[in-house]
């Protein structure tokens, strides 16, 4: 039988320790190492794709991956949304966003949004073109180690790369958000859509979230 010589940490990997019971032992990660926290596919149509309580004390900031991307609906933006610690859907008019990008027609392409429900990742995705109705997203997620946000701390922000089809061609863009508001978050929410929430569904998913290891 193998054995360690301690307990189980959840995050923690298994390390080889000579000096040690059995020689090896669940050993934290070293600063800046990722963690795997959660991993999501979706294969058949779903109205959302929910990552719950993925979020805590043990990390500030994550890593996400998400790729396979399609919208049950040719042509509307793929949203994101924070949920908080109960995983209730933080949906007010709270989130301020922008992101800036180009296409293989050499066209540069701005949008942004103020006080809107949610986040976009990416507007106007198209289900064909050189991406083939796979579009991909990462980037870096700020979640503050705070159970509430005063008006001097730092709002949950995220910042992010995309890569898609608009009007069938390819797309690419930089992305910056903020979640202004006082709620503590505990996770997010993505889902395609052309209005204020989810509608047109996502047909199909593949997405991971990482903590990033501080120290």
């Amino acid at each position: 039988n193998l054995k360690v010589s301690n307990s189980p940490t959840n995050g923690y990997f298994l390390s080889a320790q000579s000096g040690n019971t059995g020689g090896l032992t669940w050993a934290e990660p070293s600063g800046g190492a990722m963690v795997l926290l959660q991993s999501v596919s979706v294969t058949s149509t779903v109205s959302v794709v929910n990552f719950n309580s993925v979020f805590s004390s043990t990390y500030t900031n994550y890593f996400f991956v998400f790729w396979n991307v399609k919208n049950g609906i040719n042509n509307v933006p793929f949203h994101l949304r924070f949920r908080d610690t109960s995983n209730g859907t933080l949906s007010a008019s709270v989130y301020d966003w922008v992101h800036t990008g180009g296409n293989t027609s050499g066209t540069q392409v701005n949008n942004s949004g103020a006080d809107n429900s949610s986040i976009q990742l990416g507007r106007n995705i198209s289900n064909g073109g050189p991406t083939a109705g796979k579009s991909a997203f990462t980037g870096i997620i700020y979640a503050p180690r705070v159970t509430s946000y005063s008006g001097t701390d730092n709002r949950p922000t995220i910042n992010w790369q995309g890569a898609y089809a608009r009007g069938d061609i390819l797309h690419t863009l930089q992305g910056s958000a903020v979640f202004d508001n006082g709620t503590q978050v505990g996770g997010i929410q993505v889902y395609g859509d052309n209005g204020g929430g989810p509608s047109t569904y996502t047909d199909r998913f593949e997405g991971k979230i990482y903590g990033i290891v501080d120290s």
